[in-house]
């Protein structure tokens, strides 16, 4: 799935995650990169440094985050993260 898919679903459910204000509000950027249903955000605070989050497109269009919020301080850890629970999402249904 694409992040434009998952932001189409996102707001064909009647949800605002990805609204202009929201995510003006939070800082946040959304970024590119997909594994299957999980993607990335970084949301940055006043001077704090960028942390990020991983975060899921749930079937009804809502998105939830994967783990803690802020978790990950690189986006390459998050990456890393986003694949390993896609990769456990899968192993879980083909067992």
């Amino acid at each position: 799935m694409t992040i434009t898919e998952i932001k189409r679903r996102n707001k064909e459910a009647g949800m605002f995650f990805f609204e202009k204000g929201a995510v003006r509000f939070f800082n946040s950027t959304i970024l590119s990169r997909t594994y299957g249903d999980f993607f990335v955000t970084g949301e940055q605070y006043d001077d704090e440094p960028r942390r990020y989050t991983v975060r899921r497109i749930m079937p009804d269009g809502s998105i939830d985050s994967v783990g803690a919020f802020q978790a990950y301080p690189t986006r390459s850890e998050a990456f890393q993260a986003a694949k390993e629970a896609n990769k456990a999402e899968r192993d879980q249904a083909s067992a």
